[in-house]
C-alpha cells in the first residue's frame, strides 16, 4: 500500500487523508471539506444505494442525475439505501432535464 502511495505521488496524483468513523466508514462532511480546500466543489459519485443515500442523507447533494437503462433486474435493488422508507420520509425532487442517451435515459433533479 504505501509503495502504491509512493507511487501516485510520484505521478503528481494529491492524496489526502480522510478519517473514519467507528465503523470504519469515511467521514463523509470531512472529505467534502478538505475537496473544497482543494478547489474540488462538485463530485460524481457511483458507489452504491449505500453511498448515495449516505451523502444525502448528511446534506451533501444538491443534484441528483438518475440513469436508467431498458434493462429488468430481479432482486429489488434500491437506488437510495438507509433512510427513506415511507412517502414521508422519502426525498423530495424538482426534475430539471430529461435527456435520451442512445438505450438510456438521463434524469437530472435538484433537491427540493
Amino acid at each position: 500500500k504505501k509503495q502504491k502511495i509512493k507511487q501516485l505521488i510520484g505521478s503528481g496524483v494529491q492524496i489526502m487523508h480522510v478519517p473514519g468513523d467507528s465503523f470504519g466508514w469515511i467521514d463523509l462532511p470531512k472529505a467534502m471539506g478538505q475537496l473544497a480546500e482543494f478547489g474540488i466543489t462538485s463530485i460524481y459519485s457511483e458507489g452504491g444505494s449505500q453511498v448515495a443515500g449516505s451523502l444525502i442523507q448528511q446534506g451533501l447533494v444538491d443534484e441528483i442525475q438518475l440513469f436508467v437503462a431498458p434493462k429488468a433486474l430481479g432482486e429489488g435493488i434500491s437506488t437510495f439505501s438507509g433512510f427513506m422508507k415511507s412517502l414521508d420520509s422519502a426525498i423530495q425532487l424538482e426534475w430539471e432535464d430529461v435527456q435520451m442517451l442512445g438505450p438510456d435515459v438521463l434524469i437530472r433533479g435538484r433537491l427540493a
